[in-house]
């Protein structure tokens, strides 16, 4: 038994092939954009793979319109935030759950959660960062929802009149001795200070710190700058995606 878990982000789109055991057969990538323009590489995908189920976790909804025609012969699971799953989600409501967050918190408590018996941080940095706490018990208890690095940078050139537009880019200095400097500390600063933050925060109020997993595009440079324990794990949506799948057809 295999599934096709394909995970659809605002900028990056991944498709892997998941045993039934969750070990990652192969995999894809592709550009969302591209994806808008023409699906059919998705389809030739999936076709390769001979998969025996189909999981679709996507934050664009006219993509998500236009692949459930695509993949209609497939009869995929689209996941949104009121998806069946093994989590006690509190959430409201429950749609307005992003299908990302949810996977990754399932893939996080599976991985993780579970053996060590620990409330779960899940960090995902895309577009945004998003910060999710999972219980040990395997309640989503919820969490923030912050600019990712290129967000905050753009940001900061559109919201003003001298600041540059540039690209992110990881910085070791943390006093700028230009504008360009400035900026890039200041949002590294910014992202790695409320994932900090949010962790004692939460470590006050639930008596535990928990255990923070990364996850997404900017996972390694931001596990890297944390002064705080951290595992970097790539293809928890994935995992959770097909996770997911197998839970609602039990």
């Amino acid at each position: 038994m295999t599934i096709a878990a394909l995970d659809i982000g605002n900028y990056r789109a991944k498709l892997a092939l998941v045993s039934k055991d969750g070990e990652i057969i192969s995999r894809s990538h592709f550009f969302t954009g591209d994806l808008l323009e023409n699906d059919q590489p998705v389809l030739d995908r999936l076709r390769d793979m001979k998969a025996n189920g189909c999981v679709v976790g996507c934050v664009v909804p006219e993509l998500e319109d236009e692949l459930a025609k695509t993949l209609s012969s497939w009869k995929p699971l689209f996941v949104s935030g009121n998806t069946k799953n093994e989590l006690i989600v509190e959430y409201d409501p429950l749609e307005s759950l992003g299908a990302d967050r949810l996977a990754g918190a399932v893939g996080a408590y599976r991985e993780y959660g579970k053996i060590l018996n620990r409330g779960i941080m899940l960090v995902d940095s895309g577009t945004t960062v998003t910060t999710d706490l999972i219980s040990s018990k395997g309640a989503f208890l919820g969490g923030a929802i912050y600019p990712g690095d290129e967000m905050a940078m753009n940001s900061l050139a559109q919201y003003t009149k001298r600041l540059p537009k540039m690209p992110f880019k990881r910085t070791r200095t943390v006093l700028g001795s230009s504008t360009r400097e400035c900026m890039l500390i200041g949002v590294q600063a910014t992202i790695i200070g409320a994932i900090e933050n949010l962790y004692h925060r939460y470590g006050r109020i639930h008596g535990e710190n928990p255990f923070i997993v990364l996850t997404g595009a900017s996972a390694s440079w931001i596990a890297s700058n944390l002064d705080i324990p951290n595992m970097v794990d790539p293809d928890l949506v994935l995992l959770g995606l097909s996770a997911i799948w197998s839970y609602n057809r039990e």
